[in-house]
């Protein structure tokens, strides 16, 4: 295990989207007119980074393809998309920042396999896929799957991987997967371990630290404001907030709400929030 203050993320908004295993492994075209015909592999597949790269129609000069599902940039096909750039703002941070961030048309099919994969619910297959892809966009898609059939099964299907530290990428996914849904003890573990993902995909468990209440992530969250990354920074500075709604913020540069926030947290953090607290997580 790690102390909270080793965190890693990828400072690309694309390195994720960038790390698979099947080489030159081709892609699937997707045909709606077949989607009942496809076998429950067969649309697996099709949110491999193969496919999604086979079927996406290349828009020059309209920014960032993100592939991956993402909880700061919104619904995958949501029309919030739709359009080329998304600001962020944060007024106590006085800092501004366009994302041209598109989502290609030739995204739009994702959707329609996820609902029909939601639809058969097809466990086996898919937690065959989750066990044997190195695919790191086929994988984040595989858990945007299973958070749509969360329940028992999809439950007891993704622990023994949330629990297998030396899996990396399967493991983080799994462990997002109950963190979504509020486990306490995958907080502990993401909390404690370091993770090579993009900023802007950690940046979906950071929100998750703000959403779900967990104060031992705090000191972390202080550290993070000096993110390169500011979908990063301001993320964290959210979750903060949540943490500690009563907090009187009172700062205008990245630099001072990194030490507002660490002289405030280490007022405020009860002894069992410390750092030091990183153990051996119980999985029940």
């Amino acid at each position: 295990m790690r102390a909270l203050s080793n965190w890693m993320v990828a400072g690309t908004l694309m390195a994720a989207s960038a790390q698979n295993g099947f080489g030159q492994t081709p892609g699937l075209s997707f045909e709606l007119a077949r989607l009942s015909s496809y076998s429950n592999a067969q649309l697996i597949w099709l949110l491999s980074r193969a496919s999604i790269d086979r079927n996406l129609r290349e828009s020059p000069g309209q920014g960032i393809t993100y592939l991956m599902p993402s909880r700061v940039l919104g619904p995958p096909t949501g029309p919030s998309l739709d359009t080329i750039a998304k600001t962020v703002t944060t007024d106590t941070l006085a800092k501004t920042v366009t994302i041209p961030v598109h989502q290609d048309p030739g995204l739009s099919y994702i959707d329609v396999v996820v609902v029909e994969l939601v639809q058969r619910h097809p466990y086996r297959d898919l937690l065959q896929a989750f066990d044997s892809s190195r695919d790191h966009v086929q994988l984040s898609w595989l858990e945007y799957v299973f958070s749509r059939l969360r329940g028992p099964e999809a439950d007891s299907g993704l622990k023994p991987y949330a629990a297998m530290p030396d899996s990396e990428d399967t493991q983080y996914f799994a462990l997002k997967y109950f963190a979504e849904g509020g486990t306490r003890w995958a907080f502990q573990v993401l909390n404690c371990h370091q993770y090579t993902v993009s900023s802007l995909e950690w940046a979906d468990i950071v929100t998750l630290f703000g959403q779900y209440r967990y104060y031992p992530a705090a000191v972390n969250l202080a550290q993070t404001l000096s993110a390169a990354s500011l979908n990063l920074c301001i993320a964290a500075e959210e979750s903060l907030r949540e943490l500690y709604p009563e907090a009187q913020v009172d700062y205008h540069s990245p630099e001072e709400a990194q030490k507002y926030w660490t002289r405030y947290v280490k007022k405020r953090q009860q002894l069992e929030y410390a750092p030091s607290t990183c153990y051996a997580p119980d999985f029940h």
